[in-house]
């Protein structure tokens, strides 16, 4: 409840999101002074183990990054409270899907989805070199560091920094452990990941076509993700030819 303590350091200020397994609330940190957001993780056993498992690897994460920024979260704290796993964050802004949702799903220009790419490269880069698959990469698991934004004439929000960062490694995994069969949300699925092969680097293309546009592989069927897939790249291949003929 809002007003009430997470242990003796941490009193809860605001409800900031919720999801299938936890929900984030904003917080003030007594000890260092400052904002944070806190997941608490549903009092389910499966849940707290995934929870207890995304803390070491964000603790890998943490100590592999020291004195570089990697492009993902880092994990302050972590603790359990009433049987609930806690993992504490720095107080980001908005996801990239919540600005574009704020902004009534019109596109970032074109200038800033360059930049996201950018950031977006770099810390899948850094998760290669953990041989580190996220396996969860989407608009909603993108934070931008600060969402404060100016507005123009027609009301389109133009985002003030463009500095973002990954989130969310409860479903993570490394090379060498066991991969199950269905990873990622259904709509952001690589056709990769479909037929039997796990990378990140679909990911990021799909994400900035829906950066750019609208939501454009958004649907509840398998065949209708590949199907889709295919037009976008048949079209992207098609204008590629006219260009150069």
């Amino acid at each position: 409840m809002l007003g009430e303590s997470l242990t003796d350091r941490y009193k809860i200020l605001n409800f900031m999101g919720e999801g299938t397994f936890a929900k984030v609330v904003e917080c003030w940190d007594r000890k260092e002074k400052k904002y944070v957001a806190i997941k608490i993780v549903r009092a389910i056993e499966k849940y707290v183990e995934a929870a207890e498992i995304e803390v070491d690897i964000l603790k890998d994460v943490n100590k592999r990054s020291e004195n570089k920024d990697s492009g993902c979260i880092q994990l302050l704290d972590s603790f359990s409270f009433r049987g609930h796993m806690c993992l504490v964050f720095p107080n980001y802004g908005l996801s990239l899907y919540d600005f574009l949702r704020k902004n009534n799903y019109r596109g970032f220009l074109l200038h800033h989805v360059r930049d996201f790419a950018r950031n977006l490269l770099k810390a899948v880069a850094f998760l290669h070199d953990m041989k580190l698959i996220h396996t969860d990469l989407k608009p909603e698991n993108i934070l931008l560091k600060n969402s404060d934004y100016y507005e123009m004439e027609n009301g389109y929000m133009v985002p003030k920094c463009t500095d973002t960062c990954v989130i969310d490694f409860g479903s993570a995994t490394y090379d060498d452990q066991h991969h199950t069969s269905i990873i990622s949300t259904r709509h952001y699925r690589a056709p990769e990941v479909i037929l039997g092969k796990y990378q990140n680097t679909f990911y990021i293309g799909e994400m900035e076509l829906n950066n750019s546009s609208n939501h454009i592989f958004e649907t509840k069927n398998i065949n209708t993700i590949l199907i889709r897939t295919r037009v976008v790249l048949s079209c992207r291949y098609l204008e590629c030819w006219m260009y150069y003929c």
